[in-house]
């Protein structure tokens, strides 16, 4: 496009349409200068974990790592100003957050978790426009066990649908919004370590519990 209008300027003897051209140019480097940016902000968060990728199990500080998903899922959510102010609330009550497990595979779960809350809530403000929305990450530990808790007030799932949402390619999202895979990686991914992922119908809020044993 901006060599296109480079090109009418070209030709152009009018002087006013010079430099409202020019202007139209000057705003799209712009633009393409600001997306540039976000990618590049939001590779070099992904390429900080994936620098961790391996099937080697090692020790993770369960809470800085749920704290550096939400800012990965956050950056990726930077052009939408609607995501701006999404509340985040930590409730960190696992006083020990060590883990044994493999890195990029539970920060690929969790991450997929949040950004559904962050949808979720994006969703309701669709039809809501001033309602601001809160994501809960809470972490317990029971026994042999850590439980990771996610949880919204966004959209919500209808009550017809929850037996699908593990599903691999179910989706309520509109053609060319996702391919409905989220939740079933998760699931898979969960499963495959030994991990219990569960959706809390009981809850108020839209809620998932991630039951982790700390040796994954």
């Amino acid at each position: 496009v901006s060599v296109e209008l480079l090109r009418d300027a070209k030709s152009s003897e009018d002087q006013q349409e010079i430099m409202e051209l020019i202007d139209d140019v000057s705003m799209n480097l712009e633009k393409i200068l600001q997306h540039g940016k976000r990618a590049g902000d939001i590779v070099r968060s992904m390429a900080e974990h994936t620098g961790q990728v391996g099937k080697e199990r090692s020790p993770i500080a369960v809470h800085a790592m749920l704290k550096d998903s939400v800012t990965v899922v956050a950056k990726s959510l930077l052009g939408d100003s609607r995501a701006d102010d999404i509340k985040v609330t930590y409730e960190f009550e696992a006083q020990n957050d060590a883990l044994m497990a493999v890195y990029s595979e539970l920060f690929r779960l969790v991450t997929n978790l949040i950004r559904n809350a962050y949808q979720a809530i994006l969703d309701r403000r669709k039809k809501e426009p001033d309602y601001k929305g809160e994501i809960i990450v809470r972490t317990l530990r029971t026994g042999d066990k850590m439980e990771i808790i996610i949880q919204d007030d966004g959209i919500g799932i209808d009550e017809n649908i929850r037996e699908k949402i593990f599903q691999p390619f179910f989706t309520t999202r509109p053609t060319g919004q996702g391919v409905g895979l989220g939740l079933s990686i998760s699931h898979q991914i969960a499963s495959a370590f030994g991990c219990d992922l569960d959706y809390l119908p009981e809850q108020a809020e839209t809620t998932f519990r991630l039951r982790l044993p700390l040796e994954m």
